[in-house]
This record gives C-alpha cells, structure tokens and sequence, in this order.
C-alpha cells in the first residue's frame, strides 16, 4: 500500500470517528433538549433526532467498504455498532412515555434458534384487551436493535402512550444471516404474538404492523403475508421502505451523494442481506413482485416516503402498486429534508400520527 493510500486510509478514519462523535454529541444534546422542555408527546421530534445521530455514525462506518463476503465483516459490524447506547435512551423514552419492557421468545420454524421479541407494555391501562402494534426495525438487515425500533416512527411511543401493547422482534441481521432469515424470523414472531395476542391481554382482532427502511420492507411483506395465512391485520404502517434491489430509479441517481444515506452504502446493506439473483427471483425478495400478491383483503395502509431520500422513488411505487390492487392506501411525503424528514417535517410527522392512531385506536 502507497504512503498516498495509507495517509488517505487514516483521513478517513479521522473523518468518520469526527463524525461518530459528533453524533453521539447531537444526541446528548437532544436528550438534554427533551429533559429542559419536560413531558409532552410532542417532544417526539427529539426523540427521533436521538435516533438519527446514532444512525448517522452507523452509517458513516458502512461506508467503511467491509466485505460481505468475509466472515469476520459480521463481527466488525457489531463492535462499531453504536445502537445499544442508544437502546439506553429508547428505556427512558419508553419510561417517560409509561411503558414497562418485557421480553418474549419464539421459536423460529427454520431450526433451533429463538427469536427475541420486545414487549413494551403500557404501565397504566384499562383492563380491557389493548391492540397491539408490531413492529420492525431499521438498518439495512444489517445492522439495529429491536428496542430501538420505535424512535425514528413519528413519535410512536407517544402516540400509542396507556392505550396499546407494542411488540419489537429482533429478527436475525446479515451478513451472517442472508436472505431469508430476517423475513423469517419476522414471520415466526407475528405468527407467535397472533397466537398469544389474548394471553398478552391484546386484542386478536387489533394487530398492526409498521416499520421503517428495512422495516417498512418487512412490514410489507408481513402485510401481504398475514391475510393469506389466515391472520387478519388492522393497519399497516410503511416508512421509507427499502425495496428495490437495483440503482434504477431516478431519486437513486437524484441523491445518490446526499443526505444521511448515500447510494453506496444502501448498496453495501444489499450485498450485505441478498444476492441480485436471490432478489430477481420471482416470488423472492422484493414486495415489488414477491408472493402473496396484494389485494383488497389487505388491510388499510400507511405508505410514508421523503421528497429528497434516494428510497423516494421505490416507495411511491409500492404505493401506486397497493393502490391499484385495491388496498386502501394513503401515501404521505415528507418535504425539507432526506432519510430524516419525518423528523423535520412536523406537519406530516403529524399526519401520520393521526392517521396511524385513528386506525388503530378509533377516533379520539
């Protein structure tokens, strides 16, 4: 290696370890922001802004390059993982907003292994069955935390605050678990919280999906799959969803050098969870062209996307698929920013709240 490359090679370690601690920077300030204006649910932008700054770092560090193929990439990928300081915050977070955590396993149907589910249980609550709200977490299959899966939704915890159960599965991350683990895993999980809805003290009839980026694909798939496996959803909640497995859509070249989440590094989570032949397959990865097809049997849907986010494109054109297929869907994009503009912009942060609310709760 040239003295040219390696001097290069420490500026860009430099540069991302600037970066991660000005992250985690941002983020102690926004704790301390949420602290000074006290405990009202519409401090869920800070919340999310939490979220984002850890987000940030993990990002940076993708952009690192590791090798998908290499079997120590998965480990490396753990140890600079920065989300379990912010799984620290979502425990505050979801105290301050009068939920307990308890934990759940499922056996996963593909082997010996069991998945970790997250319950956060309203503290006080009527006695009647709550509904319950499932959801999937963010980071490309590659990296994340189930507990911190409710940050960046728009101010969920608040939202579903002493009136609903929310349920986090930690589903398995790529590299060392490709395609389908993380599909599967959230399957078994949703499939296993159906079941045990009424012994959780949930409504069978009030289930819900919703996630975020590579959440929102797995809520996607959970949408279609749920009705055809005789497991009735209320609503579904989709947030910028990564679901296309190729660079073919304008907002890709649009804002490939852009905002928090470049083209290079959605390609490397790609490389990282699936094959392009894996992805091309029919009835395989992507919920553009995957089986089940969608239907009028699928329930109501929430399709959320930003104006600036390279995952723009993707995301209205599974919104326009849902809606010709007879699936009442109601598309809403953020405007004033890139990945973080459900952050930004509060007017449909709001929107969705209520929206997501209003279907799973009734009017208020």
């Amino acid at each position: 290696q040239s003295s040219r490359d390696k001097r290069h090679s420490a500026m860009s370690d430099t540069t991302l370890s600037t970066l991660s601690f000005t992250a985690a920077i941002a983020g102690a300030s926004a704790a301390v922001t949420i602290f000074l204006v006290g405990w009202s649910p519409s401090c869920g932008p800070y919340e999310s802004f939490w979220h984002l700054a850890f987000q940030l770092a993990n990002l940076a560090s993708a952009t690192r390059k590791l090798d998908p193929s290499d079997p120590n990439t998965d480990a490396e990928i753990r140890k600079r993982d920065l989300l379990p300081l912010s799984s620290i915050f979502t425990r505050f977070i979801m105290w301050r907003n009068g939920f307990k955590e308890e934990t759940m396993w499922v056996q996963s149907s593909k082997g010996d292994a069991k998945i970790k589910v997250y319950i956060m249980r309203p503290i006080k609550a009527s006695p009647a069955p709550l509904p319950l709200v499932i959801l999937f977490h963010g980071g490309g299959m590659v990296e994340g935390s189930a507990m911190d899966a409710a940050m960046p939704l728009c101010g969920v915890l608040g939202a579903f605050k002493h009136r609903a159960v929310l349920a986090s599965v930690e589903y398995r991350l790529a590299p060392k678990h490709k395609f389908p683990a993380a599909i599967e895993d959230c399957i078994d999980a949703t499939t296993a919280l159906f079941a045990s809805a009424e012994s959780l003290g949930c409504d069978p009839k009030n289930i819900s999906v919703g996630g975020m980026s590579a959440g929102g694909c797995l809520a996607a798939v959970l949408h279609r799959h749920c009705p055809a496996n005789n497991m009735q959803l209320r609503f579904c909640a989709i947030f910028c969803p990564m679901i296309r497995f190729s660079a073919a859509t304008p907002s890709w070249s649009l804002f490939a050098n852009t905002g928090i989440l470049t083209a290079q590094t959605m390609i490397w989570y790609w490389q990282c969870f699936v094959t392009r032949a894996q992805a091309d397959a029919p009835g395989g990865f992507s919920p553009l062209d995957s089986q089940p097809a969608p239907g009028p049997h699928c329930a109501p849907c929430l399709l959320a996307t930003n104006s600036l986010d390279l995952l723009r494109d993707e995301g209205r054109e599974y919104a326009a698929l849902l809606k010709q297929a007879g699936v009442e869907t109601e598309a809403i994009e953020a405007h004033g920013g890139h990945f973080s503009a459900l952050v930004t912009d509060t007017a449909a942060q709001r929107r969705c709240l209520s929206l997501w609310r209003r279907a799973v709760l009734g009017p208020d």
